[in-house]
């Protein structure tokens, strides 16, 4: 699926669907390596599929979700393996994005709290990791706090919505 995307790329470089369908096999191959126990291939891959769901961002709503979640997923990644300065590098390679949502979404959108979680879970999983409960735990609870406050816009942020709360409050629960 990769190398179909690649080329097809190659023919329309700012298809954004043909951008977001290369993001998508990218996530494919580093879940597959993941599961293989080639973790750091895995996250490589993840990181991949970070970056161009950032480029096909400009397709919306939905594919600036999965930028964020694929750039937390991928820093998180890292720090279960240990790897804290490749996860601060990770989100630190988010901030541009980030810094636009900043600009241009309103204040308590979903995608702005998405977003700014996408910087804090990670940091939250790193602090537990390094027995920092307490900073792992406010870390984590401002998470949740400011996705379950997000206003909706649309039915996609629902499921969204749910997954990100998901993820955060089952954090919080392994900390305490």
């Amino acid at each position: 699926a990769e190398s179909v995307s690649a080329t097809i790329l190659r023919l329309d470089p700012d298809n954004t669907t043909s951008i977001n369908n290369l993001a998508v096999a990218e996530l494919d191959s580093g879940n597959d390596l993941w599961a293989a126990g080639r973790l750091r291939e895995g996250i490589l891959s993840m990181r991949r599929a970070a970056e161009d769901f950032g480029r096909a961002s400009a397709g919306g709503t939905t594919m600036s979700i999965s930028h964020v979640s694929m750039r937390a997923r991928a820093a998180i990644f890292q720090a279960f393996l240990g790897d804290y300065s490749g996860t601060a590098a990770t989100v630190a390679a988010g901030a541009p994005f980030l810094t636009k949502l900043r600009q241009g979404e309103p204040p308590g959108s979903l995608l702005l709290a998405l977003g700014e979680s996408g910087e804090k879970l990670p940091a939250a999983f790193v602090a537990a990791e390094r027995d920092e409960l307490p900073t792992a735990q406010h870390l984590a609870g401002d998470a949740v706090s400011r996705i379950q406050a997000a206003t909706l816009n649309g039915d996609a942020g629902v499921h969204f919505k749910a997954i990100w709360v998901a993820i955060a409050t089952n954090l919080t629960g392994h900390i305490e």
